[in-house]
């Protein structure tokens, strides 16, 4: 820049001063009078030579005239020469840039170093933009002759740093395989590399949880004897810890030659990762015997580890060094608290936390949010969200889905529908994970007509969103509909992953739909999910439930190991089909091989009983539950117990169990009884079970019917056609009501 122009910049302020800078000369002059159309007085000049009094006095008039535009103009040309050096500072930029350009490809450019003859001809030349660069210019980045050392003239080829940044480049845009296909083809070249590219392909393994990888990539370290250093170690701890190999990192660190703090907080990170809070808690107390000196990091790590493993009181500890520190105001510190303090039950030190903070961010009231609902206060969590809005703050899609969760555990479906509008309002409507909780939350509250609309006016849906869908439409009896839904999403190619096809299989089992079952089951062979125990469980309950108790048994015995869940879906086929004995068989391996029994199990053990007829074996079972495992019975074991007796025509036996039984009899067993009573024609114990029934429950229309039923067979038709007369016209309690008062008079007469 000329020595004018920097005048005018620092003069920028001052059109005084710029006039001043800008003295006009004879060329100037010229020229101006070319420009402003005064030209006139030259040609004066020139046809009359000899009056040199008219050439003075036009001279100095066009001074005069230039001198007045440049105090006129001053604040533009000013502006126009800070402009101008903006420019220049621009294109220093965009110099920088395209060394960049050049070092992630040099191969695109030619290199002129060595047959350079012309210190102007440029140094490097793109071989198709044709775009320069110099060495020694002006705008070069200090950086650049560094980076150049390496790289003979007249050959380019990628250097280190180059490789480096293909690979930085491939990790930050999520092309983690492509960074780790870089990286081995750097090692077919034999490049040396440094610790700088090692972290970025550690990254990339990191990203996608390959431990291999990460194994091979230690042992290159350790070949290039960077593996002590600390910056590489703390990167590979980290790196083994989300690869989910918590003992190699530890063997990193402790093989780490200087351990400073930042490896301290990647080994408590470590643990984090792995959900072992207390090991990570002894990793911070020995911390403090080695006399190490924490940072933030350290104490929000702390924190974290003491609410991963629970550890309240030790929580409290961490909190006071905290505030011995100082560090109490610290946003990240006091988030970390709040999650601690809610997720432990506490969430009076919690809120306590929360309002003594000066500054609050989305994520503390995310968290806070989240809180109140871990506590069950999903009322306290919406009134919170109210909160958050009077105070002006900025929700993001964690907020929304915090609060959505509120509204499907209070099942409160207005106010569910008034966050759908806000969540429109905001923008948030075609966020997947906004909307599949959206999709949750009006199943939880009962309105699938509002879950399917949702669903349907989703821009991009992804698996979760499918299977969320299918769940809702086979909870309210919709299997055929969830069925349709899975052609759908054959036909849009959406891979399936373990939810959806246990979501098909619950389909399948709830409409009998023997044939889509098995497609389903061919689908899961061929997608290799077939070894996992939780679809292989469905797959024996969806056969069983289906009517093919010989598949159920196949897919059952083929398995590699069992667990109650599966064996229970086996004795619950074996009890719809009568197969008591092979129920019975099942359950005494089941007790031979240790297997833990539960609720679930004796109600199916119950249930092969009570439809096999046998008796026996149902009262040894029943009696013996708590001896073999624990197991206290409840209602829905001496319901099936009820039953058994009621069916085999022991009445008497099954009206006193009911009578002595430990929990309150409910409705279903007296129906039960009474419907036992209707098969084998006993009258005044139907009618005594019959009041139980609708004493219990006044709109129950069976308790009526089988009572009914039983004055037919036993050919008392005027008390049938009684029944008929209260019933008529009248609300379900007044029915109740008259129909009690009657079996009463009849009680009486008959005594």
């Amino acid at each position: 820049m000329s020595a004018a122009s920097f005048a005018l910049l620092e003069a920028f302020e001052s059109p005084a001063k710029v006039a001043a800078a800008m003295v006009p000369d004879a060329t100037s002059l010229h020229h101006y009078g070319k420009l402003v159309g005064i030209s006139q007085p030259k040609r004066a000049i020139r046809q009359q030579s000899s009056n040199r009094e008219e050439a003075t006095r036009a001279s100095r008039r066009a001074k005069a005239e230039f001198a007045s535009s440049i105090q006129l103009k001053d604040a533009s040309a000013g502006h126009k020469t800070l402009t101008a050096c903006k420019a220049q500072f621009g294109q220093k930029k965009s110099k920088e840039k395209l060394w960049e350009q050049f070092f992630d490809d040099p191969s695109l450019w030619w290199d002129h170093r060595l047959g350079k003859s012309n210190a102007r001809y440029p140094d490097f030349k793109h071989k198709k933009t044709q775009e320069a660069l110099w060495i020694d210019g002006k705008s070069v980045p200090p950086w650049v002759k560094s980076h150049l050392a390496s790289m003979e003239p007249g050959i380019v080829q990628p250097c280190l740093f180059s490789w480096t940044m293909k690979i930085a480049r491939s990790v930050k845009d999520g092309e983690d395989l492509k960074a780790l296909q870089i990286f081995k083809e750097m090692q077919a070249q034999a490049i040396i590399i440094d610790r700088f590219t090692y972290v970025e392909v550690l990254k990339s393994c990191a990203n996608i949880h390959a431990l291999e990888e990460c194994r091979c990539t230690h042992t290159c370290l350790i070949q290039d004897k960077c593996n002590t250093d600390p910056f590489v170690g703390s990167s590979l701890v980290d790196t083994y810890s989300k690869c989910g190999s918590i003992e190699d990192a530890f063997r990193v660190f402790n093989g780490v030659s200087t351990q400073d703090v930042v490896s301290w907080n990647a080994m408590l990170n470590a643990y984090l990762e792995t959900k072992q809070g207390a090991k990570g808690l002894d990793l911070f107390k020995q911390m403090q015997r080695e006399r190490v000196q924490p940072d933030k990091t350290t104490f929000v790590s702390a924190i974290n580890l003491c609410t991963c493993a629970f550890a309240l009181d030790e929580g409290r500890r961490v909190h006071a060094e905290v505030i011995q520190r100082g560090w109490e105001h610290e946003v990240a510190i006091r988030n970390s608290l709040v999650d601690l303090y809610s997720t432990c039950g506490s969430i009076e030190d919690a809120c306590s936390v929360f309002n003594c903070m000066h500054s609050k961010d989305c994520i503390s009231w995310n968290v806070m949010s989240k809180g109140y609902i871990n506590c069950d206060h999903a009322h306290k969590a919406l009134r919170f969200f109210e909160q958050m809005q009077r105070e002006k703050a900025e929700p993001d899609r964690v907020t929304f889905v915090s609060v959505i969760q509120a509204c499907a555990a209070r099942r409160s479906l207005d106010d569910g529908r008034q966050i759908h509008a806000e969540v429109i309002r905001r923008g948030y409507e075609g966020d997947i994970i906004v909307g599949n909780s959206l999709i949750g939350m009006y199943d939880h509250c009962g309105s699938i007509v509002d879950a399917c609309r949702n669903f349907n006016n989703m821009p991009t849906r992804d698996v979760i969103s499918w299977s969320a869908m299918m769940l809702g439409l086979v909870k309210y009896s919709q299997g055929r509909k969830a069925l349709d839904l899975f052609r759908l999403m054959q036909m849009e190619r959406i891979q399936l992953d373990k939810i959806t096809y246990m979501s098909l299989l619950v389909a399948c089992s709830s409409i009998a739909a023997l044939e889509e079952g098995r497609l389903v089951h061919a689908e899961i062979i061929q997608s290799g999910c077939e070894s996992d125990l939780t679809l292989q469980n469905c797959l024996v309950s969806m056969y069983a439930k289906c009517g093919s108790i010989e598949d159920a048994q196949r897919v059952f015995y083929c398995m590699p190991k069992h667990n109650v869940i599966s064996s229970s879906a086996m004795l619950g086929g074996y009890a719809r089909y009568g197969l008591g004995k092979e129920a019975l068989r099942l359950f005494e391996q089941m007790l031979s091989e240790g297997m833990h029994t539960d609720k679930a199990s004796f109600i199916c053990l119950l249930s092969a009983c009570n439809h096999t007829g046998l008796l026996d074996e149902g009262q040894y079972y029943l009696e013996s539950m708590c001896a073999l495992s624990g197991v206290p019975a409840t209602i829905e074991h001496y319901s099936c117990m009820v039953d058994l007796l009621g069916r085999i025509g022991c009445l008497k036996e099954a009206e006193d169990l009911i009578q002595t039984m430990p929990c309150i009899p409910d409705v279903t067993v007296w129906t039960s009884l009474l419907g036992a009573c209707r098969n084998h024609g006993d009258v005044k114990r139907g009618e005594r079970c019959a009041m139980r029934v609708l004493d219990l429950e006044p709109e129950l229309a069976s308790g009526y019917v089988l009572l009914s039923d039983i004055y037919a067979a036993a050919g008392k038709w005027d008390s049938k056609a009684n029944i008929r007369h209260i019933t008529k016209g009248k609300t379900s309690t007044e029915k109740a009501w008259d129909y009690l008062a009657w079996i009463n008079i009849n009680c009486c007469l008959d005594k």
